[in-house]
């Protein structure tokens, strides 16, 4: 017994020693990560947000936050070269995308929802940029030109826009050596959401003898990216997640384009010139 005590502490601390190994190698290849998962485990919180089961952020405290401008410049400063991996690839670009899109809420001060952003003919994925180791990039290029090509649909359930359907920004970043668990742990607790991911619909009793089917509805992510999932086939795709009970695809929920702010925490109001 004694024996079996002294291995398995043994094997405890090579696997804390290999993550603490892991961790640091992650820090010095994106330093942005540290002031950021301060950030993220500061601000953001579980809430019903609109009777929607969601996360919140507190857009008030990390607009003011000292450590919002070092972690920008970090992630700006970061040597693409170094980001190798497949699975460094899509943690980086995950976690710039979720920051980029919360300084995008924070530096405008917007209250409502990312979609007042970006002009009356242009729109915020597109409209505002930003320069990562010399490369001027949108949201809009890192979602379909580094991460989509990935070919890693989970993808699309870990990348926030700001807005309560969108899938829950977590109080914790992605680690490449954590990624794959991360996305299937995300993908099956957005769509396990019946009100962002989802919702079945039974189908009414009748008299008849006739069985009529259930039916199901979907987040429209599923609609804006159908490709990404097995190829158009929602329902191979889902039923990895949810048990649906023989029903058929039905349409797609409603989107819920509010500001995902935790209550009372929306950010101040900038003006133009600051």
């Amino acid at each position: 017994m004694k024996k079996l005590f002294t291995t398995l502490t043994i094997i405890t601390i090579l696997q804390l020693s290999n993550a603490f190994a892991h961790n640091s190698e992650t820090f010095e290849k994106m330093p942005f990560l540290k002031p950021y998962s301060e950030l993220l485990e500061k601000y953001v919180h579980p809430e019903t947000l609109e009777g929607i089961p969601s996360t919140g952020v507190n857009y008030l405290g990390w607009q003011s936050d000292p450590k919002h401008k070092p972690a920008m410049k970090l992630l700006e400063k970061t040597n693409l070269s170094d980001i190798k991996s497949k699975e460094e690839k899509i943690s980086f670009w995950i976690n710039a995308y979720n920051l980029l899109t919360i300084d995008l809420i924070v530096t405008k001060g917007e209250q409502e929802s990312i979609h007042n952003l970006g002009g009356l003919v242009g729109d915020p994925w597109n409209e505002f940029s930003w320069v990562i180791d010399g490369l001027e990039i949108t949201l809009s290029q890192i979602n379909h030109q580094t991460l989509r090509n990935i070919n890693e649909p989970r993808v699309n359930f870990a990348l926030t826009c700001a807005a309560i359907s969108c899938p829950n920004l977590k109080n914790q970043p992605y680690w490449p050596q954590l990624i794959y668990t991360q996305l299937e742990r995300q993908t099956r607790e957005f769509l396990r959401n019946k009100e962002k991911g989802v919702k079945l619909i039974k189908a009414p009793k009748t008299d008849s003898n006739l069985r009529q089917t259930d039916k199901f509805k979907v987040s429209q992510i599923f609609q804006w990216f159908n490709n990404d999932f097995e190829h158009g086939n929602i329902e191979r795709f889902v039923q990895r997640y949810v048990f649906l009970y023989g029903a058929t695809h039905d349409g797609y929920l409603p989107y819920n384009w509010n500001l995902n702010a935790l209550t009372g925490k929306k950010p101040k109001p900038v003006q133009p010139n600051e």
